[in-house]
């Protein structure tokens, strides 16, 4: 059966599948494989509810795992996906990674067979687990000549380009992306931020305010404006941004929150507001995330207050 699913004979594969459970009645493996082919149909969530139970049978394949994970990433559920994964590479090692390569295989060989952004999208995310970016960077410029100005892809495509060794290269893929997806608030959240890490502020704070004009719930744009408008000295703007930000109710993620309390201290520690400073860094340190830039800005404001 998975040499059927594998040459992409789906409907010869499901036929195969009925028969064996007609015979064999219910049992977790047929669950795999059934969820196997559910995932080569591009029906994440099916193939995901079968191994979110079958992972629980005793001594589930780590296969399983992986290609759970693979459904989660595809459906957009990048957090739960990454957090299973390193559970996975935690437990087992070894069979971690050979199942990871032979799922990376399979998702692979089905985005040749049925090209797809979401199967694409799971691809790139075992890429870059695996530390395969030069793999991941190859199969998102493919998947864009297929789907070209998908935003999902454009903004995989820009947090890969953004450790990339050409500045040049990379704000001009910046530009070129927002041109293409001008009206998305992750892409420009995304461009915006690469434009800001190379000194280009006034593209970056551009780009952010509009993301947060489009989404006031991209919280991470509104992170990396806060940041830009104080790389362009425009301290009581910053303020302004990174005061509401802390403010939102319910709160941003934490690593967000304790960066822009980081990050709203600096601010105020230029604009030698000592008191209100300590209290932001301190409300920072309060939710016990450890924090690089938390403890030197700390460090900053006592050596300068």
């Amino acid at each position: 059966i998975n040499a059927m699913i594998s040459a992409g004979r789906l409907q010869e594969a499901q036929q195969s599948i009925d028969l064996l459970r007609a015979e064999a009645g219910e049992d977790p493996l047929i669950d795999g494989i059934d969820a196997f082919l559910a995932f080569h149909r591009h029906e994440f969530s099916a193939s995901r509810d079968i191994l979110a139970k079958a992972v629980k049978t005793p001594d589930a394949p780590i296969w399983w795992k992986v290609l759970l994970t693979l459904d989660m990433f595809a459906m957009g559920d990048s957090d739960q996906a990454k957090e299973l994964l390193l559970k996975v590479q935690s437990e087992d090692p070894k069979g971690a990674s050979e199942a990871m390569a032979s799922m990376g295989a399979a998702a692979a060989q089905d985005f040749n067979q049925r090209p797809s952004v979401e199967v694409m999208l799971a691809l790139g995310f075992l890429y870059r687990t695996i530390g395969a970016r030069r793999l991941e960077l190859t199969g998102l410029n493919g998947a864009l000549r297929k789907f070209p100005k998908d935003p999902r892809l454009l903004v995989e495509r820009l947090n890969l380009l953004a450790d990339a060794s050409d500045p040049k290269t990379i704000v001009e893929e910046a530009a070129k992306a927002i041109v293409d997806a001008p009206e998305n608030d992750a892409v420009l959240g995304a461009a915006g931020s690469l434009f800001a890490k190379f000194g280009i502020f006034d593209k970056a704070v551009e780009a952010l305010q509009k993301a947060e004009q489009l989404n006031p719930q991209n919280y991470r744009a509104r992170l990396d404006l806060g940041a830009a408008l104080q790389g362009q000295k425009k301290l009581p703007e910053a303020q302004a941004e990174l005061s509401a930000l802390v403010a939102v109710t319910p709160p941003p993620p934490t690593d967000i929150l304790v960066t822009a309390y980081a990050t709203l201290g600096s601010v105020l520690t230029e604009l030698k507001r000592w008191p209100e400073a300590l209290a932001m860094l301190q409300q920072g340190v309060d939710l016990k995330v450890e924090s690089a830039q938390l403890l030197n800005n700390l460090a900053w404001l006592y050596a300068v207050s």
